[in-house]
């Protein structure tokens, strides 16, 4: 028995969380009309489309990854370990190169080759650690707390009050990830490469017929999330009020998309794509709130998002209780119910942290061993993929303020030392609320679902 035999698990669960944060990072990608080119119209225009594509196309390349490695792999975990060290390498070769990025086509290049490495990345994680729930855990918290967290990189623009990308530094509204980041996600997996945490005789994945079922239904939500994503994005231009309905709309349709999909698996854990939809609609409302608090130092929102996620997987270590998926829920709910409600820089942790905790509670106490329950547990594949097929929610919370929308211009009206009823222009301007009630009422749709489901029985998970 090698003499790192006792680290393995430990090192399994590392490795996990920081491929989930990286891949969570990657996936994280608002659309922003503040890219500023050297480039014609219709190729910013392009640019636009392709980047919004390509977290589309990644994020189906999660399950896809997945299927083939069912289809393909070996019985030695070694080759798994391998192709994530190659990926994180790829995604740290994107980093170093994009300030050099000479045309937008290279750009787009760039980007869909760090999209694509990203899906290949969390898909491959999430075929090596599927006979893990401590792994499976970890890599999906990561995932849901590097889509969450993304934003307190983010910069925003004072005057348009939208998320401001860094070009030429970055491929990406919130930036390239971390050096420290990239650098801990390939040196574990090269040390999980040398000392592989699973055994030589784990269980094979799915089969064939099952592998093939779950890319299909994948490419159904990732086509429909983009789809609609597109109809919200051309609908702008018009603004008006039948904008939110649009929205709304296609909100509606990714989700019911995605409930539809999850039904066709008998698993207990075909509640986690919609698990995984409630995540990242609360984490798109604290998008949307951090807008709001750009004098909050970063590491604040941070440090707080990281810190409920521990004290999230910590308790769901140690209290095994029916209800808990129910508080997670009530978390992830609370949070954009805050950010409509009040809108400061206190509040704009609060979210955080609610999220944070929620997100990982949920995760946790939903899943259950692999061994556990009936059926497969390849829908977990799709669960870790919903945040980049998802773009459709920051697309609809994050719309131009309700001033812009009916096509007034109040600076016309009032300057700011007057008001209106009591009103003044700062009032009106941020009076909108509409993407935090959206992703509220997603939330509670996800939680209603979840609670009408009734998988197969099986015993509640021990411990993690």
């Amino acid at each position: 028995m090698s003499r790192f035999q006792h680290v393995r698990p430990a090192l399994l669960v590392v490795t996990a969380v920081l491929t989930g944060v990286l891949g969570g990072f990657v996936f994280a990608s608002p659309r922003s009309d503040g890219w500023v080119f050297n480039a014609s119209l219709d190729d910013t225009a392009g640019w636009l489309t392709a980047q919004a594509t390509a977290t589309s196309v990644g994020a189906f390349v999660v399950v896809l990854s997945y299927a083939l490695w069912s289809w393909f792999s070996s019985t030695s975990p070694r080759p798994l370990w391998v192709v994530i060290t190659i990926t994180a390498i790829l995604v740290t070769f994107v980093k170093v190169t994009v300030p050099d990025a000479a045309s937008v086509d290279v750009l787009t290049f760039l980007h869909i080759l760090k999209c694509c490495a990203a899906g290949v990345l969390v898909g491959t994680a999430a075929y090596a650690v599927r006979r893990s729930r401590p792994g499976w855990v970890a890599l999906a918290g990561g995932v849901s707390g590097g889509y969450l967290l993304s934003a307190t990189q983010g910069v925003v623009d004072g005057l348009s009050n939208q998320y401001a990308p860094s070009f030429p530094y970055s491929s990406s509204v919130f930036g390239e990830a971390a050096w420290w980041l990239l650098v801990a996600v390939v040196v574990t997996a090269v040390a999980c490469t040398v000392e592989p945490p699973q055994s030589q005789d784990a269980p094979p994945g799915p089969d064939r017929s099952v592998a093939l079922r779950m890319v299909m239904y994948a490419a159904i939500v990732a086509v429909v999330g983009r789809v609609v994503a597109a109809v919200i994005v051309r609908r702008i231009p018009d603004g008006g009020y039948g904008l939110w309905v649009v929205a709304a709309v296609c909100v509606a349709a990714f989700v019911v998309t995605v409930d539809v999909v999850s039904k066709r698996w008998d698993h207990h854990d075909a509640r986690l794509p919609l698990a995984a939809v409630a995540v990242t609609a609360s984490s798109v409302s604290v998008w949307s709130s951090l807008r709001a608090a750009q004098q909050l130092p970063q590491f604040i929102p941070f440090f707080g998002g990281i810190g409920a996620l521990v004290l999230a997987a910590a308790l769901a270590w140690r209290v095994r209780r029916r209800t808990m998926p129910w508080l997670g829920l009530g978390l992830l709910a609370a949070s954009p119910l805050v950010s409509a409600l009040v809108r400061s820089e206190v509040e704009s942790v609060a979210a955080v942290v609610l999220t944070g905790f929620g997100a990982t509670l949920l995760i946790g106490s939903l899943t259950i061993p692999a061994d556990a329950g009936n059926g497969d547990d390849s829908v977990r594949a799709l669960a870790v993929a919903i945040p980049g097929m998802a773009g459709v929610f920051a697309t609809a919370a994050m719309l131009p303020s309700n001033t812009e929308l009916v096509g007034a211009s109040l600076a016309e009206l009032f300057d700011d030392s007057t008001s209106i009823l009591g009103y003044t222009r700062d009032t009106f301007s941020t009076a909108d609320r509409f993407g935090e009630w959206l992703m509220f009422a997603v939330v509670a749709y996800c939680a209603l679902r979840i609670a009408m489901s009734r998988p197969k029985p099986a015993p509640m998970p021990e411990a993690l």
